[in-house]
């Protein structure tokens, strides 16, 4: 079981420890020999029909930072609690939507949710027809998307963000949830709430202070503002 640190550096809340996170590639090892030949491979997938499917970075992978204690607090558990299981999150740290766009078409066409929601662009990467593509895929595989806006971060690089955002929901008349609003000092979405997001301390490497990803306090905000924003994935 992964147990995340938390914070980085001088934030961290405990050593904690890590496990393999490598969630779309497969290894094979060789007891003995030089080579094997692969004929075929099935993947099951734990739940068909679910409610909703949550894709994303890392914020949509908390299992890479929160520590186990507090992991039920994090956002995407709170949506899967408040469904009673009948919803997954499959976010990929470091992730942009390049690499969403290429995993959603492994896992959408299988798992077949009523909807499907995106948190993606903390990493950049966003472009109007990129995330117009995303959503008309989804669309086609009989799925609802709904496209978030991400949370606020310390640089203010959400801002820009979500005005693309928002401008390909109107485009496709979409619903999203407003995470930039429950992550910031004024719920506007501009300045970051540091106390909703966990303090990554990279003095003694890059030189950052960073503050991107949702702690516990964060996790809840975050939660009430789908109750909010999109109720209808509740019901």
């Amino acid at each position: 079981m992964h147990d995340g640190q938390g914070g980085v550096g001088q934030g961290a809340l405990q050593n904690g420890f890590g496990v393999g996170m490598q969630w779309d590639y497969y290894c094979f090892g060789l007891k003995e020999g030089t080579s094997m030949l692969v004929k075929k491979i099935t993947v099951l997938a734990l739940k068909r029909d679910a409610k909703l499917l949550m894709y994303g970075d890392s914020i949509t992978q908390p299992e890479g930072y929160f520590p186990s204690a507090d992991f039920p607090k994090a956002w995407t558990q709170q949506v899967i609690a408040r469904l009673n299981g009948r919803a997954i999150s499959s976010g990929r740290g470091g992730a942009q939507i390049d690499m969403v766009l290429d995993y959603i078409r492994n896992e959408l066409p299988y798992i077949r949710p009523e909807y499907v929601m995106v948190t993606i662009g903390t990493n950049g990467g966003n472009t109007e027809e990129k995330l117009t593509r995303l959503a008309d895929y989804i669309i086609s595989q009989g799925a609802i998307p709904i496209l978030n806006n991400i949370p606020s971060n310390e640089s203010g690089t959400q801002i820009k963000e979500n005005e693309l955002i928002e401008k390909v929901r109107q485009k496709r008349n979409l619903k999203g949830c407003r995470f930039d609003l429950a992550t910031s000092l004024q719920g506007d979405g501009k300045e970051v709430d540091k106390s909703t997001m966990y303090w990554e301390d990279y003095s003694g490497s890059y030189g950052w202070q960073v503050y991107h990803h949702p702690n516990e306090k964060g996790g809840d905000r975050m939660f009430a503002q789908t109750l909010k924003d999109i109720p209808e994935i509740y019901e």
